[in-house]
């Protein structure tokens, strides 16, 4: 069973999704990602979440107030996804799981939730 340390991040953006009847037009989100990490049992501290965040502030920094389209082809929920799985992998975080909420109803997750 591999163990995992999550933390949560909210930033806020705009995007449109060219084409598409509904959001084609520019709005913005109130986001929370969720960040599931790898650690190890029996040690004292293997991830401390204060260096997470100094991992992860520069990846939200991007992110934060910004219009996502300058930064992502089409920035669909799975998209965004996607591309915070892949920064957050550059960090040399051991990002397992990726969760991102882009309301209260509507999220997309990449990655493992559970190990069985």
């Amino acid at each position: 069973m591999q163990l995992k340390i999550f933390r949560r991040y909210e930033f806020s953006s705009a995007h449109y999704l060219p084409g598409h009847p509904k959001c084609g037009n520019m709005h913005g989100h109130n986001y929370i990602l969720e960040v599931g990490l790898k650690t190890k049992g029996g040690e004292p501290l293997f991830l401390d979440f204060a260096d997470v965040d100094i991992r992860m502030r520069p990846i939200i920094s991007k992110l934060d107030h910004r219009l996502l389209n300058d930064l992502i082809k089409y920035p669909s929920v799975e998209n965004i996804c996607e591309y915070l799985y892949q920064e957050i992998y550059k960090v040399k975080l051991p990002v397992v799981v990726v969760k991102l909420w882009e309301d209260s109803r509507s999220y997309c997750v990449l990655g493992a939730e559970t190990d069985g």
